[in-house]
């Protein structure tokens, strides 16, 4: 199809990061390609991604800096590269802070809501539940604070929550939640870029990654426990 349609280059999205999918796209590409927002195993290309073990540590410190120790997280895609980088962040934090990760604090909601709502209703309806949450997505920002209103819960009163990426109708939720946000505007428009240097030929031909930094946006979903 890219032959026929003449495509001159692509940027990819990737949905896995596996030596595997890297292996089946590598057949499939041959012409200039940039990954946007995740590198993928095996492959070569320009990569333009987001500071994804930063974010999780900025949500992580964010909850430490106001007094949460019992800190869940519900996680992505198990072996995603986006959803592991965040959650390193996330041990990496606490650990600094001199805590010791529990595994029964982190549980997979696949960047799905349903998923995720259903992760939280477990996390919360356990034995000493967390006083915060990172949810590693928009999705999973929306199923926690369905499962909190099922459950009776206030945010931030009875629970505080912090999301990874932001959306548009953020504006409208019930608290407005608090989000640790990537450039993706700025990501897009560097892969754009990148992309047209590469089909132009102005670049080597080695190939480069280029990380962005995130930035943490406070809201009114999380409580200081300080206080």
């Amino acid at each position: 199809m890219m032959r026929v349609q003449r495509v001159a280059g692509l940027i990819l999205v990737p949905t896995r990061s596996d030596t595997a999918h890297g292996a089946a796209l590598r057949e499939k590409i041959d012409v200039p390609a940039v990954l946007l927002d995740m590198q993928v195993e095996g492959l070569s290309y320009d990569v333009v991604k987001a500071d994804n073990v930063a974010a999780g540590r900025l949500a992580t410190e964010h909850l430490l800096a106001r007094g949460h120790r019992r800190i869940g997280i519900i996680d992505g895609l198990p072996g995603l590269a986006t959803s592991d980088d965040r959650h390193k962040g996330y041990n990496d934090a606490l650990r600094a802070a001199g805590l010791r990760p529990l595994p029964r604090l982190a549980v997979p909601g696949n960047f799905d809501r349903d998923d995720s709502h259903k992760a939280a209703l477990q996390l919360l309806g356990s034995k000493n539940p967390p006083t915060a949450i990172i949810a590693v997505s928009n999705m999973t920002t929306i199923g926690v604070m369905f499962a909190a209103r099922e459950l009776g819960l206030s945010i931030p009163d009875d629970l505080s929550l912090v999301g990874i990426d932001d959306f548009d109708l953020a504006a409208f939720l019930d608290p407005q939640p608090t989000v640790v946000v990537n450039p993706i505007l700025d990501m897009a428009r560097h892969s754009i870029a990148r992309l047209l240097e590469r089909t132009e030929g102005e670049r080597s031909s080695s190939a480069e990654t280029v990380v962005y930094p995130p930035t943490l946006i406070e809201r009114k979903s999380t409580r200081d426990l300080r206080l």
